[in-house]
């Protein structure tokens, strides 16, 4: 699909809100936690959109300006105008179809597109609540993208302040649904401390974005 920037928001200094919009995109209703593919600098890159709009035909992402990669570099110099290829949308963190009396995201920087698409995807009498870990510098994003969830600083190791903000949270009562992504070492290390905490399996989804040894961001 062809389509171009036709907006471009620092949501915080590593952080950006680029709408894409085209006639493409008009009908096109993605499903919450969707990703698409955006040809950038000649590589693919996968994101998840925040939030939409089929009638208009614009979709907006999130960037986590993280220093290099084909979409770090592109997402940094991206103006009104700037053309881009998007493919897809392709499943890829699933919505909750079944109704929950609440919901909780937990992730890190590289996932307030998921974040903001899952949550407002679910009725307003139910109890949304998270947490997203991020460097101080970027701690203000949450609040100004209306996202539900507690920014929580990252210590030295990645993945530690969000265990310590779930050890210190009661789960709500009731059927309750989680989603937990980012960086594959924390996905891992949350999914088995929810475990341990009695939540079934069945409840819990998950999706790792990034890695180390080599860092490789989307």
């Amino acid at each position: 699909m062809n389509t171009e920037v036709i907006d471009v928001e620092d949501v915080s200094p590593r952080i950006k809100r680029i709408r894409l919009a085209g006639q493409a995109l008009v009908g096109l209703d993605f499903e919450p936690g969707s990703k698409v593919k955006l040809r950038l600098n000649g590589s693919m890159r996968s994101y998840t959109p925040a939030t939409w709009d089929p009638a208009a035909g614009w979709v907006d992402l999130l960037f986590f300006l993280h220093g290099s990669g084909p979409g770090n570099d592109w997402a940094e110099v991206a103006t009104k105008g700037t053309d881009v290829q998007v493919f897809g949308p392709k499943s890829s963190l699933p919505p909750c179809h079944r109704p929950v009396s609440w919901a909780m995201f937990v992730g890190d920087e590289t996932t307030l597109g998921p974040a903001l698409a899952l949550l407002n995807a679910l009725p307003p009498e139910c109890t949304k609540l998270g947490a997203i870990e991020l460097d101080r510098v970027d701690t203000t994003c949450v609040a100004r993208l209306g996202l539900p969830l507690t920014p929580v600083i990252r210590t030295s190791e990645r993945g530690e302040a969000l265990l310590e903000w779930l050890d210190d949270l009661q789960l709500p009562d009731g059927d309750g649904v989680v989603w937990i992504s980012g960086h594959h070492g924390s996905v891992g290390r949350l999914e088995q401390a929810l475990a341990a905490r009695g939540l079934p399996a069945s409840s819990v989804h998950t999706k790792s974005y990034w890695n180390r040894p080599k860092d490789r961001l989307r």
